[in-house]
């Protein structure tokens, strides 16, 4: 789901694989209960202008499809690493 992120650093695979099975347990259509994470990385409705600049989709529905989500994702990492993910903690990532 991130493959911009594997194929830049394979070291961070098994990281992103357990940022995404405790955020959204693989699924693509996750959304937290308040209504503010959307898909498999739980995409923060705050970041829904800067994912419209990214992609050139709204967040919702465009958070939902894993190609959109992980390139935002890897946009997100790159520029913040895993703090904006609250389970970065289960996963050993601080």
């Amino acid at each position: 789901h991130l493959r911009l992120l594997y194929r830049r650093d394979v070291g961070q695979r098994a990281n992103a694989r357990c940022i995404i099975f405790h955020e959204s347990t693989n699924r693509p259509d996750a959304v937290s209960p308040g209504g503010a994470n959307l898909g498999l990385l739980q995409i923060n409705r705050v970041h829904a202008s800067a994912f419209y600049r990214l992609t050139g989709k709204p967040i919702d529905p465009g958070a939902f499809d894993p190609r959109l989500a992980g390139q935002f994702g890897f946009v997100l990492w790159s520029e913040q690493g895993w703090r904006p993910w609250a389970t970065r903690h289960v996963c050993g990532l601080g």
